[in-house]
């Protein structure tokens, strides 16, 4: 996977694009734009993108957090950036709670449902 969003994490952080968010809710209404950032604001999933040089070091199981993995982290972690339409957040390497092999597809996913 390349990194193309002139973005390049340093130290423990990690560059991360962030899960979907719907522009409709369930019952088919279109959110307004303070809606979305809302949302996307509290967005706690996304795929590696690139890592910084030190980040993982200190995980046990640092080998499996690799480029294009897709990861859990604490809600409103990080700095939020938008690049051609497509919201990244560089976060500490800390901030990170799970990890997944596939993205999740909504909330239920999140529960086992």
């Amino acid at each position: 996977m390349i990194n193309n969003t002139g973005l390049h994490p340093y130290g423990y952080y990690i560059l991360v694009e962030i899960g979907k968010i719907e522009k409709k809710s369930n019952g088919g209404i279109f959110l307004t734009e303070n809606t979305i950032a809302h949302n996307l604001n509290a967005v706690n999933w996304g795929k590696i993108i690139e890592t910084g040089p030190h980040a993982f070091e200190e995980f046990k199981e640092k080998d499996k957090l690799s480029i294009g993995k897709y990861i859990y982290f604490k809600k409103y972690s990080g700095i939020g950036k938008n690049i051609n339409g497509i919201e990244y957040r560089i976060i500490a390497d800390e901030d990170v709670v799970g990890w997944s092999d596939s993205p999740i597809k909504n909330d239920d996913d999140l529960i086992g449902k």
